[in-house]
Order: structure tokens, then C-alpha cells, then sequence
């Protein structure tokens, strides 16, 4: 690398090998086509790496610098040279700091072996509760850490004050533009989404029980199960045993963001212990968002952003239901501050401008790289 300074303008090229695999790009995809955009327009060249059979240009797009899959997940024990070598050559040309980012703290052991064999640093991002620990234990090997939430770095950090230099909050984004709304007019009935898969029906009969009741209570609803699953045959008996075979439809593989834009409500029927950005989107295209406490999504706020109810507690539950149905401007104002909520704090250009922050920040102490400061990903 050259010793004269970079110009201000055009900073030296940054490559970033990125690990995904099929649930980083089911929860995040959306989030990763328009990053790496980004990513290319702040002068960073993107290696992605993925598990064979996974398309990834389906889910980011094919505006991709370079992209493989790599044949099988190598094991601790075996592999991992040949996956290097693969890199090696993809690598080849590059005339820069390297990064590898590992998107899940479960692909965080691969990344952070062939960041030591690459002299590079690595990252993971934390999006869900149950990775906690396995980052934890990457922390010693010097790997920093993305939490798209405030709860999951907090849980992360704990009482170690020591690994705060390598934590970072960048919050998951949802793309910019303007989604065409929709809130029930006073003749039409109102719309209920609400995404799987489950592998447990048990978790969305309260949720069936609650739309049963009101419409049994006189109160127009139609609800429709995206995805459902393993539970689809148990949901569609429970739907039947409540007489709700015209009001509730199940979709398998369908546009959520197109559904979204005919619908009114986003139903969570689990407090959400994995972040991803459908219900961000969901609260963008101004749906309320009806929810059980608990969970690691930040946005939900209750009464400000969504309406949330006690898990378990039927009668809780069936209660916000039928005041969403009944209250509709009530029910707008909410949304319309979701959606004021999700631009204000989940703005792609600041969590883009956070991301390649992180990634020179890191570089810095391996490669002379110049890096501009981002703003706070708030």
C-alpha cells in the first residue's frame, strides 16, 4: 500500500467477505440488497460466501461485485483450507484493507478462522436472543460485534464494561420511498397478517381464538396466515372448529410487502426473539403492529409504536383486537407514528454510513485506512 495519504474523495478500496446463509437472508435479505448498494458507493467491494444451493442474487440482487458459493460448510477440523484457497483467489486483486463479516453469530467461529488465516478483522452482527452466548465466546478472539439492538448489546456486554470497544449498535433498516398506506374505510373489513413459519400451532391459537371472538362479536375481520408451516394443518382444524373458514386464508409463498399494502394489522403471535425487517416494514407501510411483550425488537413501544398485550393473556389480547377494529383513527395515529418511528430511527442511510464506519474503524488497526465518521445509527 502506497505511503502517500488517500485522497479525501476516494478513499482506498475496502473488501468485505460477507458469510450469510438461508436465515440471515430470510429475516435480513431486504436489508442486504440495499447495504450492499450502499456498500459500493462507499468504495467497498463485496465477497459473498454462502452454502451451495443458496441463490444468493434472489435475495440481494445482482448488483453483486463478486459472488460464489462455497461447496460445503467447512468443519472446525476441515475445510477451511480450502475454502482459503477459494478466497485467495477471489482476493487476489484487491487493493486494499480486507474485512470479513460474518452476518450471524452462529457463521461467527468460520469467520473469525478465516479472518485469523487472512490477517483481517471480523465482525458478526447480533440479531437474535439465542446468539448471544456463542458471541459472547467470540469476544476473547478480538472479534467485533453489530447488535441491531439496543437489548441484545446490552445482554451482550453484561456487567464487562472491557468489550464495549468492540460492540456496536447499528439497527436493522428497512428501504427508503414511499409505501402506498392503507386503513380501513368505515364499509370495509379489517385486515390481519401475520407471517410464519411455526413449528408449534399452540403459539398462534390464542391469536385464531381472539379473531373468532370478534367476529362472533359482530366485528368484520379477514386474517391471513403467510407461510405457516408445519402448524398450517393444526390452524386450519382450530379455524374450522371456530367457523372461521371465509375469514381466515393461508398463503404459502407470496410478496409480503405486497400483501402489506392490503392490510391493516401485523400480528406477532410470540414475543419476537430474532430481529429481521418484516415488521419494520410492516410498521413503514403504516400497519399496527399487535404484539406480546417481551422479545428483542426495540421498535415496539407500547402505545406509541404497537399495541401490546400481556403473553398468554387471552382476555388481554382480544381486547386490543377489537380496539384496534373499533377505534380506527386511534388505530391510524398509531401507525402514522410507527411509520414516523422507523424513518426517524431505521434510516438505511445512516445504518449503510454505521456499517462501512465499523468496518474501517476495525480495518484501522490492521491497514493505514482512512474512514470518515458516520453518524449514530439512532
Amino acid at each position: 500500500m502506497s505511503d502517500a495519504p488517500a485522497s479525501a474523495a476516494e478513499p482506498p478500496r475496502l473488501t468485505v467477505v460477507q458469510f450469510v446463509d438461508a436465515d440471515v437472508l430470510d429475516r435480513l435479505g431486504n436489508w442486504l440488497r440495499f447495504v450492499q448498494l450502499g456498500l459500493t458507493d462507499e468504495f467497498v467491494r463485496i465477497v459473498w460466501a454462502a452454502p451451495a444451493g443458496l441463490n444468493i442474487d434472489r435475495w440481494i440482487g445482482g448488483a453483486i461485485a463478486l459472488s460464489y458459493n462455497v461447496p460445503h460448510w467447512p468443519s472446525r477440523s476441515r475445510g477451511v483450507a480450502r475454502l482459503l484457497d477459494t478466497l485467495r483467489q477471489s482476493l487476489a486483486d484487491s487493493d486494499g484493507s480486507i474485512v470479513v463479516h460474518a452476518w450471524s453469530a452462529t457463521l461467527g467461529w468460520l469467520g473469525a478462522d478465516v479472518a485469523d488465516a487472512l490477517d483481517a478483522p471480523a465482525i458478526i452482527t447480533l440479531s437474535r436472543a439465542d446468539e448471544v452466548t456463542p458471541a459472547r465466546s467470540l469476544l476473547p478472539r478480538g472479534v467485533g460485534v453489530v447488535a441491531t439492538g439496543a437489548s441484545l448489546m446490552n445482554n451482550l456486554q453484561g456487567k464487562d464494561t472491557r468489550s464495549g470497544s468492540r460492540l456496536r449498535l447499528v439497527r436493522a433498516a428497512v428501504p427508503p420511498g414511499e409505501f402506498r398506506t392503507r386503513f380501513r374505510g368505515p364499509d370495509d373489513p379489517a385486515v390481519l397478517l401475520c407471517r410464519g413459519p411455526w413449528s408449534n400451532a399452540a403459539v398462534v391459537f390464542p391469536l385464531l381464538s381472539a379473531v373468532a371472538h370478534a367476529v362472533d362479536s359482530g366485528r368484520d375481520l379477514m386474517l391471513f396466515f403467510i407461510e405457516a408451516g408445519p402448524a398450517e394443518p393444526a390452524l386450519r382444524d382450530l379455524a374450522r372448529r371456530h367457523g372461521l373458514q371465509t375469514r381466515v386464508t393461508f398463503a404459502d409463498r407470496v410478496d409480503v410487502v405486497v400483501a402489506m399494502r392490503g392490510a391493516d394489522v401485523w400480528c406477532l403471535p410470540e414475543p419476537p426473539l430474532a430481529c429481521g425487517t418484516a415488521t419494520l416494514e410492516a410498521m413503514a407501510h403504516e400497519l399496527v403492529v399487535l404484539a406480546p411483550t417481551g422479545g428483542i425488537e426495540d421498535a415496539l413501544i407500547d402505545g406509541e409504536t404497537a399495541v401490546i398485550y400481556p403473553p398468554g393473556d387471552l382476555p388481554r389480547l382480544r381486547e386490543r383486537l377489537l380496539r384496534i377494529v373499533d377505534r380506527p383513527d386511534e388505530a391510524r395515529q398509531l401507525a402514522q407514528a410507527a411509520r414516523a418511528h422507523v424513518v426517524q430511527h431505521h434510516s438505511l442511510s445512516k445504518s449503510i454510513a454505521a456499517i462501512v464506519a465499523c468496518y474501517r474503524e476495525w480495518a484501522l488497526a490492521r491497514r493505514d485506512i482512512p474512514f470518515r465518521t458516520a453518524p449514530e445509527a439512532s
